[in-house]
């Protein structure tokens, strides 16, 4: 299990933890892409393009679906 990202006393976040989360997360990723690779023989291949996800929320940020059960 990855460490918890922690807080300085003043409230801001602890970089350093920042830093060995991320790591952790790298490391997750390259495994998973081996793992694919071994039981597929190819690569992951993570050229697709990003999809917005602007339908989801309206211009306050706010859920859409949040939006429409406030009405019912």
């Amino acid at each position: 299990m990855a460490a918890p990202i922690r807080r300085n006393e003043d409230g801001t976040v602890d970089l350093g933890s920042v830093k060995t989360h991320v790591a952790h997360l790298k490391g997750k990723y390259a495994q998973n892409a081996a793992n694919y690779e071994a039981n597929t023989g190819h690569k992951m291949d993570f050229s697709a393009e990003h999809q917005a996800d602007g339908h989801k929320h309206d211009d306050n940020h706010e859920s859409k679906k949040h939006d429409e059960d406030k009405s019912k």
